[in-house]
């Protein structure tokens, strides 16, 4: 396999073609359960959530190795939010999940009333 030599730059119509399709825009408000990590992360509470995400998986990546360790962080940042909860084992709550979702939408005291809300 030939490497290119760093620094390799590309302009943007061959990274196109070379791709396959034209990527879209990171998506914006209003943001869904279905949002993902990665995009919630152009939020504060998602910047917040990310962060907590990023000291939890530490503790679970002591050994791997850095491609494994690149490997779980853009696997996690990829994930819907309505994912996490499902598989974080009542660690992340329905509830807390819609206070998320609503904070990155801006709406403040909605969050807050969902955060207590019990489900």
């Amino acid at each position: 396999m030939v490497r290119p030599e760093a620094p390799y730059e590309m302009d943007y119509e061959r990274f196109v073609k070379l791709l396959g399709f034209t990527p879209s825009e990171p998506k914006t408000r209003p943001f869904t359960l279905s949002s993902t990590i990665r995009e919630l992360r152009a939020t504060f509470a998602g910047k917040l959530l990310w962060s907590q995400l990023q000291s939890t998986i530490g503790d679970m990546q002591q050994g791997a190795s850095e491609s494994e360790k690149n490997m779980m962080e853009l696997s996690l940042q990829d994930t819907p939010l309505r994912n996490l909860v499902s598989m974080s084992s009542g660690l992340l709550p329905r509830s807390v999940a819609d206070a998320i979702v609503l904070l990155a939408n801006r709406k403040v005291f909605a969050a807050i009333g969902a955060f207590f809300r019990k489900k």
